[in-house]
Order: structure tokens, then sequence, then C-alpha cells
């Protein structure tokens, strides 16, 4: 933050735009091209088959990843309720209808078809007008100075509960998405702004690679899974297995993480 160079960008959307790469909020990226070398094929692996791109930019949708409703409904915390009118400027990146030709679009969450409903649709990267249909060009963001504002909000408020710095830089990120600002009072103790800040980090960080050490970090991971029905979960999965290669050059120093 003292190098007073890394800053947030006024749009959203803007921030992952092939034609804004590498802008002065993105602190790491992995560069992509439409050919000649590493694409992004974002696209392709989250939008539904029966998707139209209303600008005639090609794309190729296969379906995949959503984002579940119980996560999307999040967006109106501290703003009213589901189903109001909501100025979350985010909500441009994560869609609850879809556009299907000639200006129609359907609501994914009532669409009788589950390749629909099973969630919003993560529109985090747009359409790259140079792209081919699967791919495109725009580079995939892995750390950008939003995450250090709200990473130093949450480290603040494990320090001083409730800070107004915290909540400063927390109002940093809502600001620029345009929706309600908070306030101290708004919470009644550390643990319930660690709860909201790990709800902004969804909000804001949404598919970016952050949610596992996010829960972990908040000693949430296994409890979620649970709620979501997981069908197997323990301790063991906060750690990933060390590879084998490593664990056979040891010549047994080295010992497999529990569980694998």
């Amino acid at each position: 933050m003292d190098l007073n160079y890394y800053k947030l960008q006024n749009n959203y959307l803007s921030i992952f735009s092939v034609e804004n790469e590498m802008n002065e909020e993105i602190i790491w990226a992995v560069p992509n091209m439409v050919s000649g070398g590493r694409n992004n094929i974002w696209l392709a692996h989250v939008l539904p088959s029966a998707y139209v791109e209303p600008n005639g930019i090609p794309v190729d949708p296969w379906g995949g990843y959503k984002v579940p409703w119980e996560m999307y409904d999040k967006y109106w915390n501290h703003v009213g309720p589901v189903g109001t009118d909501n100025p979350d400027e985010r909500l441009e990146a994560i869609w609850g209808k879809l556009h299907v030709g000639n200006g129609e679009y359907i609501d994914l969450r009532t669409s009788e078809e589950e390749a629909l409903n099973m969630g919003a649709v993560p529109y985090k990267y747009p359409a790259d007008p140079d792209g081919v249909g699967v791919p495109h060009g725009y580079d995939y963001v892995i750390y950008r100075y939003a995450d250090v504002l709200l990473l130093r909000a949450e480290a603040l408020n494990e320090l001083e509960p409730l800070s107004q710095e915290a909540i400063d830089l927390i109002n940093k990120i809502r600001g620029r998405a345009n929706t309600t600002l908070i306030n101290a009072a708004d919470f009644q103790s550390k643990e319930e702004l660690n709860d909201f800040i790990l709800d902004e980090r969804f909000r804001e960080l949404f598919m970016e690679g952050h949610r596992r050490e996010d829960l972990i970090r908040h000693d949430k991971y296994l409890s979620k899974a649970k709620e979501r029905g997981a069908s197997y979960y323990d301790e063991n999965r906060l750690l990933f297995p060390l590879p084998q290669k490593i664990i056979d050059q040891s010549k047994g120093l080295v010992k497999q993480n529990p569980g694998y």
C-alpha cells in the first residue's frame, strides 16, 4: 500500500477485460492470448449451451461451473431481502438470468432444466472481441489489490476489533461496487465482522481461487462441507497430499500427510 502504485479500478468488470490487461489493480496475472500460446477458456466452462452472446462475439458455451444460490444471495446482505433491487455492481459479473437470443432472458433459478437451475453463472471475464469460440485472450488474474485491502482489514480486526481503519478498507471495496457501506455499529463483535469479511471476500473475489484457504483460515472449511452435504469431510482434508516423488526421493524422511 505504501508503494502508492496499486489502486482499485473504477469499474469491477474492467479489471478482467482484455482491453484493460495489467491495470493498476492487478499485482500478478497469468498472460493469455487467443492463439500462439496459452489461452483463457473460462467462458466455455461457465456459460450454459443455451446462452447467446448479445454483441455477436463468438463464444462456445459448454456449461459447467456455477455459483450456488446460497452464495449468490449473499450480495443482498446489509442491502435488502433477496429479490429486491440491489445496486451491487459486482452482480454484472454473476448472472441470475441468461440471455438466450433476441433480447430474451430466462430466470435460471426458476428454470425446470437442472443444467440451468443449479446456480448462477460467473461471467467474470467478459468475452474477448478477438475470441474465436473457446479460446479467448484475457489474462487470468491471480492476485490483485482488492485482496490486499480485505486481508489487511481482516488482520486489523484481529488486532483491534471493529477498528475504523478496517471498516474504511472494507468500504473502499463496497464503495467501488456502488453498494451499501457499513459501520462499526452494524456489528456486535470481532467475530461478526470476521464473518462479514469472509462473505465480502466471496462477493469481491469469487472464482479467483481464494475460497478454500479463506474457509480454512476462518475455521469453517469442514462445517461448510457438512452443511452442503459433502459425502466425506475430516481434518485430513485441510491439507493436500504430498507428491509421491518427493517422498521417494527423501528415502523415508518426508512422511505423507495423514489420510492419503
